[in-house]
């Protein structure tokens, strides 16, 4: 159990940790590639460990220099009948499910903790169109799959995850086909398709993206060196902690990012926040705090810091969106109703949007906050935390470690 301690006013400086999203598919491409990729600048989590772990698992071999990750691969080699542990990291059961589809040898596909009760029903929809045999426990896992994927030109439903169509982008790119398609319906979250074609390519693919849909030319994997970008989903709640606190100064964040979270910036603006926004840094300081209504169903991952951000609010503010919650490491939605009514915070949910009466005077919870395992819940009540007149406790708020395990030292440097 941690304890937060209170901070009337945040004048800090923080560097964001690597995307995990960038880096996750970067190191999945380096396995399907012959010769020796350099992933620059990583940083340490269970999601890229987890990452690490399978392409170590089927065939890559691994170095660590700094913050760099040297894969040499010949390929992916995946034995007859292997187990490919994802642990808890939904974007990798859902790519890998794909990927290693590609391949002959049947395999299972499994994970740990909340992963196991999430629904995943893309995959005995589709699978059969493309000639892979796939069962599912009730479209949970384990997964038995039995590939070869025979890629075709194939319209997908893309409106509960882009991350089912990022693993097949990655499967068709490693079989080196040109002169197909994927038409998408509904999709979600298309920055993030677009950051998957933007990293296919950089692997040498020659992918592209006309509104729904995705064209593959000629074009095959090779080796290269990549710089992973700093996480937007992190730095989101430095952001907003500038944005309610005081001032903050976020060092690592690429405004050119295909990663959907950047949108912060645009509520951020809502809000009423002063924003300085420089290549090495982004400022954000208090000054307005006008209620927002913000569409997060591309970034569903912002409800958690956005919820934080309204909660200062001076009035009732709306977060569209609120179905790509209910599939995360918690019911994200039923979790941030919970535990910010503890801080006093009035939110309901109408149809598909969650509403956040904004309180300046946050209580100090008299409850233990309960991060229900979900790093985003803990980091959501923590940044809440430094504005209470009393510290709070957070239980098991080392689950932080799935995507940020520096979080609570930097949140640390607030009180030097």
């Amino acid at each position: 159990m941690n304890r937060i301690k209170p901070a009337s006013f945040v004048n800090h400086v923080v560097k964001v940790p690597c995307s995990k999203s960038h880096a996750q598919r970067a190191i999945a491409l380096a396995l399907c590639t012959k010769g020796t990729s350099i992933i620059k600048d990583l940083s340490d989590c269970e999601d890229i460990a987890a990452a690490i772990s399978i392409v170590k698992s089927c065939g890559a071999s691994i170095q660590s220099k700094n913050k760099d990750l040297i894969i040499s691969s010949s390929g992916i080699n995946l034995k007859p009948n292997q187990i490919i542990n994802c642990k808890e990291s939904g974007f990798l059961c859902r790519m890998f499910t794909s990927l290693l589809a590609s391949q002959k040898n049947p395999f299972e596909i499994n994970g740990t903790g909340s992963l196991l009760q999430r629904e995943m029903h893309f995959f005995e929809q589709h699978y059969p169109m493309l000639k892979t045999q796939i069962k599912t426990n009730n479209n949970k896992l384990p997964f038995k799959v039995k590939g070869p994927i025979i890629p075709i030109d194939i319209e997908l439903d893309a409106s509960s995850s882009s991350q089912y169509i990022s693993g097949l982008i990655f499967a068709y790119a490693s079989q080196n086909i040109s002169g197909l398609k994927i038409h998408l319906k509904n999709p979600v979250s298309i920055g993030y398709i677009d950051l998957s074609i933007q990293v296919a390519n950089l692997f040498g693919a020659n992918i592209e993206r006309n509104e729904c849909t995705i064209f593959f030319g000629k074009g095959a994997l090779k080796p290269t060196n990549i710089t992973i970008d700093g996480d937007w989903s992190a730095g989101a709640f430095w952001l907003v902690a500038g944005a309610i606190y005081g001032k903050m100064n976020v060092c690592g964040l690429n405004v050119d990012s295909m990663q959907a979270d950047k949108q912060i910036l645009d509520a951020l603006k809502q809000f009423g926040a002063s924003m300085d926004i420089q290549k090495e840094h982004i400022m954000v300081q208090k000054k307005e705090t006008k209620a927002i209504e913000f569409d997060a169903t591309n970034c569903p991952d912002l409800f958690p810091p956005l919820a934080v951000l309204c909660s200062k609010s001076d009035g009732i503010s709306k977060i569209h969106g609120i179905e790509r919650l209910y599939n995360k490491e918690s019911n994200r939605c039923q979790t941030l109703i919970s535990e910010l009514k503890k801080f006093g915070i009035h939110l309901w949910t109408e149809n598909n949007t969650m509403f956040i009466e904004g309180n300046p005077h946050t209580k100090t919870p008299k409850q233990v906050i309960n991060s229900h395992n979900d790093h985003r819940i803990s980091m959501a009540a923590s940044i809440l935390g430094i504005g209470c007149n009393e510290g709070i406790k957070i239980d098991n708020y080392d689950c932080v470690n799935k995507s940020y395990s520096s979080f609570y030292e930097d949140l640390s440097k607030l009180y030097i």
